[in-house]
């Protein structure tokens, strides 16, 4: 056992000899060549240098070493010395435990060897120095780390199992290349077991520590043996790199999105907007001082110790606080969780305004938190949790004629569920909106309403309209609706019913004849009301709700000609669509694609459809209105090979002459899956 803690002691001193040969003097800022290039590497494969290994020792190299010299307990300086070498060739945490058990049987530190540098460590390495005649700084130096490796160590007693604990450079070839080859297998190591077990090897034996519960070291003891080769033994997920696709990439898009890192969609390429994402990912756990523990660099490239990291259930993002007035990284990291979460109506700037607080207030209040516009680590968390709340809408701001945006949509489908607009909710403030703010303005005033002056004819929507507008309850019932009732109120009733596709867009006449009582009838059937025909209040509570029932088919097929894409969704139990798949199409150049509701005219038509004006086919014709089709890419024959490729690659973009492209395998699928009335819109 004795002879084991002097074998210790000989690899400690031996690095630093080998520091001290390679380094004849102190590296700083300014240096270069082969020692400062070897620094680097070392400092990369620990998980402080982010940058590249260029040999030159500039700042963000100074940064780094100064960063690991502070978690190991050494001066720091900035500056590559002989206590600094000798810890970066120990892989760092493993040359604190083992002076932490130098100090244990030197009786100046109580405990047990952790690794961690903390104050407890700081205090007992100060009592040394000072019976030394040192400088007490709390802080290992040259002269204190010669004279913790001196001739006193003859004199201690054996550390407890030390024997079982042998450093990578202790081990025979044989012994490391087994071990190394483990590593590789459970996906810790990348490259060759070539029996040297060096800063990579060391690295990943510590993420292995991390994963499994033990000590993080770095060192094979007999617990981090057993457990690297148990049927336990877990393992760790496949890199990812620029130019991989698949489901893979997609999960690892959804939680580089969920954690702010990612603002592009989660489409399963490996870009380089996500390289992007996981080089800041990868940026952030070296920020917070948890990618040497974890064997993780910036690379931009998802090894499997980065998305075990990234995947982690009690990983937490939290890294400052952001207040309001802040600039930078985490403010936009904040503010791209926001957007996610469907809070904030703008693109992420970095630029913590007044616009980002309220957005974070209305946050906060969803969650439960104190309404302080700020993020502290509490905030941070619950943003970025797994449950955290999504909006009902986005935090208000204000609007005007032309703008576009999520806000305007909010409001129209307010508008809608009001029956005061009959349009689209596509997020465009034109004149329909400004007519239906129109009629909820006249609506407020003959209800006597101390809201209408919110919503009086002006240039602006305001926020704190919006807010009333959003809130609900703004229109109460007035009277029964039916024949005689007064034209306006039939109206708003009407438009309602055809938004919710019991009646069609002739419907809305402002009679209150045979076709609107129908509608009524099949509304009240469908909500679970008394089926008078007649629009009382419990029936008007109803249809005025968000939740109101329409008369849904099955599938609901949304285009939209700004995305080119066509949003497949499914009514489920709840009576409620939830998306299912996305078509990429191409619509009419222009606007030839009549925007628009449509459930009566829809049905499927042919397997193969001819155009006589255009002399082409397509396959899978299935009609919107009139002459508007879904329908597959074009070919010049009744014939799949007689495919033009050209409308093949133009699937993305507007092309048509107002039909709905799609790829043949999509316009299958609608062909084959949605009946005659399933409902479209189009916008």
């Amino acid at each position: 056992m004795k002879q084991a803690f002097k074998r210790i002691t000989a690899l400690l001193t031996a690095l630093v000899l080998t520091a001290v040969c390679a380094c004849a003097e102190n590296l700083a800022a300014g240096m270069q060549g082969e020692d400062v290039e070897r620094v680097q590497q070392q400092l990369a494969a620990l998980g402080y240098l982010g940058g590249s290994v260029d040999g030159l020792y500039g700042e963000s190299t100074a940064r780094a070493v100064s960063a690991f010299q502070s978690a190991n307990g050494l001066n720091p300086t900035g500056e590559v010395n002989q206590a600094t070498a000798a810890a970066l060739a120990c892989g760092g945490q493993a040359v604190v435990m083992h002076l932490q058990q130098r100090l244990i049987k030197l009786e100046y530190l109580d405990g047990e060897a952790d690794g961690v540098f903390g104050q407890q460590s700081a205090a007992a390495l100060q009592h040394f120095q000072t019976d030394c005649g040192l400088e007490p700084t709390g802080m290992v130096d040259d002269a204190t780390l010669n004279a913790l490796l001196g001739p006193v160590a003859d004199e201690l007693q054996p550390v407890e199992g030390d024997d079982a604990q042998v450093n990578g450079a202790s081990l025979s070839p044989e012994d490391a290349r087994a071990i190394q080859q483990r590593l590789i297998e459970l996906g810790y190591l990348t490259g060759s077991a070539d029996g040297i077990f060096g800063p990579k090897s060391e690295s990943a034996t510590r993420a292995f520590q991390q994963l499994h519960g033990l000590p993080v070291t770095g060192w094979i003891d007999d617990a981090t043996r057993a457990a690297l080769f148990s049927d336990e033994a877990a393992a760790v997920r496949p890199p990812l790199s620029t130019g991989d696709k698949g489901e893979d990439v997609q999960a690892l898009q959804q939680r580089l999105i969920k954690l702010g890192f990612l603002s592009d969609r989660a489409d399963g390429q490996y870009g380089k907007n996500t390289a992007a994402a996981v080089l800041a990912f990868q940026q952030h756990l070296i920020d917070q001082g948890q990618a040497a523990d974890l064997g993780v660099t910036a690379t931009g490239e998802a090894g499997s110790l980065t998305q075990e990291a990234l995947f982690a259930d009690d990983y937490s993002s939290y890294l400052t606080d952001v207040n309001p007035g802040d600039e930078g990284g985490e403010a936009a990291r904040v503010e791209r969780r926001l957007a996610n979460l469907g809070y904030l109506d703008a693109a992420p700037d970095g630029c913590f305004d007044d616009y980002a607080v309220s957005a974070l207030a209305m946050f906060q209040s969803a969650a439960g938190l104190p309404e302080t516009g700020a993020a502290d680590r509490a905030v941070i968390d619950a943003l970025f949790d797994g449950d955290a709340p999504s909006a009902a809408h986005f935090a208000p701001h204000a609007v005007a004629m032309g703008d576009a945006c999520g806000v305007v949509a909010d409001v129209q489908r307010a508008l809608i569920d009001l029956g005061l607009l009959s349009g689209l909710d596509d997020g465009r403030y034109g004149s329909d909106l400004e007519s239906a703010l129109a009629r909820l303005y006249d609506c407020l005033i003959a209800r006597e309403s101390g809201s209408a002056e919110l919503f009086a004819p002006r240039e602006t929507l305001s926020a704190e309209a919006q807010r009333a507008l959003l809130d609900g309850g703004l229109i109460g019932y007035a009277a029964d609706v039916e024949s005689g009732a007064d034209a306006d109120e039939i109206l708003r009733l009407q438009r309602r019913l055809y938004s919710l596709f019991y009646l069609t867009a002739g419907g809305v006449d402002g009679l209150y004849g045979g076709g609107t009582r129908s509608a009524v009838e099949a509304f009240q059937e469908a909500n679970g009301l008394p089926v008078t025909g007649v629009g009382d209040e419990a029936t008007q509570q109803a249809l005025f709700s968000a939740d109101a029932i329409g008369n849904w088919t099955k599938y609901k097929l949304v285009v939209s000609t700004d995305d080119q894409r066509v949003y497949v969704y499914q009514l489920g139990d709840d009576h409620r669509y939830e998306q299912i798949k996305t078509f990429i199409c191409s619509t009419g150049l222009g606007n030839l694609t009549p925007a628009g509701i449509y459930s009566a005219t829809t049905e499927p038509l042919d397997r193969w459809h001819y155009f006589y004006k255009f002399k082409c086919w397509a396959q899978y014709a299935w009609r919107i209105t009139g002459s508007y089709y879904f329908h597959s890419v074009l070919f010049s024959e009744r014939d799949e090979r007689t495919l033009r490729v050209s409308s093949v690659y133009n699937l993305g973009h507007k092309a048509s002459h107002g039909c709905v492209r799609l790829s043949v395998e999509d316009a299958k699928w609608i062909y084959e899956n949605c009946e005659a009335g399933t409902i479209v819109v189009i916008y």
